[in-house]
């Protein structure tokens, strides 16, 4: 049985390194009464805030410097405490392996940079409705 609880805000953490890249995926979130949104630049920072607070779902780069998104997705999804936040894979790369990859690593998504608003939301909406009833 999936038991959906019910969400009147999502908190969706945003791992990406690119400081303008960022910033256009939260202002997508700002016109959104629905979500709030954090920024973190790095996989560091990712985690640190993950401990401090719950997060509904993640968008995650894959080119980072020192830890990629391959290697975060993998700890996020070997995490007990973090393997059931559904991560959607953000990224300028398209290659079927990369695409591939992450949905072995467990990504819920995977959305081509440049980010359209309209299917970044559509992507996102979809996969929470099968975890939240919206008030």
């Amino acid at each position: 049985m999936n038991m959906r609880i019910s969400k009147s805000k999502i908190n969706i953490l945003i791992i990406e390194d690119s400081e303008t890249s960022a910033m256009l995926i939260q202002s997508i979130f700002q016109e959104e009464t629905q979500y709030q949104s954090s920024i973190a630049q790095n996989a560091a920072k990712a985690k640190s805030m993950l401990k401090k607070e719950d997060f509904d779902l993640i968008l995650l780069d894959l080119m980072m410097p020192k830890v990629d998104g391959y290697t975060l997705l993998d700890e996020l999804k070997h995490d007990e405490l973090l393997k059931s936040i559904p991560v959607v894979i953000v990224s300028a790369l398209s290659t079927s392996e990369s695409i591939k990859r992450c949905k072995e690593l467990g990504a819920k998504a995977y959305i081509f940079k440049p980010i359209g608003k309209n299917k970044l939301l559509e992507k996102i909406n979809q996969i929470l409705k099968e975890l939240y009833v919206f008030e």
